[in-house]
């Protein structure tokens, strides 16, 4: 069961000159999709500053999935939008995604641990 949809707005949290930070929130696509199913960052991107209508992705650097809220950095121009995808992509770069996972149950209250998740697409190298 999927959680309830969201109507929240992505919010910009911090803008400079070549890149803005957006805060995405649960429900909301990243990605464009096919067909008219959901809302995405991308459709908002375009709609809300059409000076990234022209860039790939809508100057969109990575992205989160759907249910998940958090940051994403967005491009303001070609050359920021292939730095900061490569950036993005390199493992070496420094870049870390940090991750809060809220759980309801069958997780202990305190302490620290550790969770590992497995791809849920087949072919994935990543973990």
């Amino acid at each position: 069961m999927n959680p309830p949809s969201q109507s929240v707005e992505p919010v910009v949290l911090q803008s400079f000159e070549d890149w803005l930070v957006i805060d995405k929130p649960a429900g909301m696509h990243s990605v464009a999709q096919a067909t008219s199913e959901g809302q995405s960052v991308e459709a908002w991107l375009r709609e809300r500053h059409p000076e990234l209508a022209a860039l790939p992705e809508a100057g969109r650097c990575h992205r989160l999935d759907q249910w998940t809220s958090g940051c994403l950095v967005v491009a303001r121009n070609p050359a920021s939008h292939e730095r900061l995808r490569t950036v993005f992509g390199d493992a070496g770069s420094g870049v870390r995604k940090v991750y809060l996972a809220l759980a309801r149950k069958g997780l202990p209250r305190e302490g620290r641990f550790r969770l590992h998740f497995e791809s849920r697409y087949t072919r994935s190298a990543k973990v």
